[in-house]
């Protein structure tokens, strides 16, 4: 599917920013869980919290950067696979891309 439709596009488009700050607050909820819990001593916590931003950051850079139309449906996809996607959600794309997005889910899961 070469050819991203317009409607799905303008869809990606307005649910991107929610589906950005979902992301983000789950990465902020696990940095204040390591930040109050201190496991390990106080070193220990600023090297998982460390860990856990990069992490962050990388998962933030692999949904978010570089998204347009060209790669619009591969952003869906990963979206769907780390659960910012739900099938409600889905149904608002065109069924050309609930197809494809299904079947790329189950070949991976």
């Amino acid at each position: 599917m070469n050819n991203f439709p317009e409607k799905d596009w303008k869809r990606l488009r307005s649910i991107q920013k929610d589906k950005l700050a979902l992301v983000c607050g789950r990465i902020l909820d696990e940095t204040g869980k390591i930040s109050q819990e201190r496991e390990g001593g106080e070193h220990q916590a600023f090297l998982n919290l460390w860990t856990t931003v990069n992490q962050g950051n990388s998962q933030v850079a692999e949904l978010f950067d570089d998204i347009r139309r060209s790669t619009a449906l591969q952003k869906l996809i990963a979206w769907k696979m780390h659960g910012l996607l739900s099938d409600a959600e889905l149904a608002f794309f065109t069924e050309e891309t609930q197809a494809t997005i299904r079947q790329v889910e189950h070949r991976l899961r």
